[in-house]
């Protein structure tokens, strides 16, 4: 979008641009955010179920920092752990 904008005035185009984010990000975030909250309510309860609570978070934090770790290493890197390990 940034390209198309050369010629506007730098003010107009990043108040179209911020308009146009929010447009965009605030239906993701909200669709986001309901997905994240019925995830983290199964993790939660599966994690509180195997081994009392302070386990049950423990477990969630683990799962989803594991989670993190594998997108942003083959986002950031390229690297696919599924073949490191085969």
């Amino acid at each position: 979008m940034i390209k198309f904008m050369n010629g506007t005035h730098p003010f107009k185009a990043t108040l179209i641009g911020m308009v146009m984010t929010v447009f965009v990000l605030y239906p993701a975030y909200s669709r986001i955010n309901n997905f994240s909250d019925y995830i983290t309510r199964r993790i939660f309860t599966a994690g509180t179920n195997a081994g009392g609570k302070f386990f049950g978070i423990l477990w969630a934090f683990l799962v989803a920092f594991g989670i993190l770790f594998v997108c942003y290493l083959y986002l950031w890197y390229g690297v696919k752990i599924w073949t490191i390990l085969n």
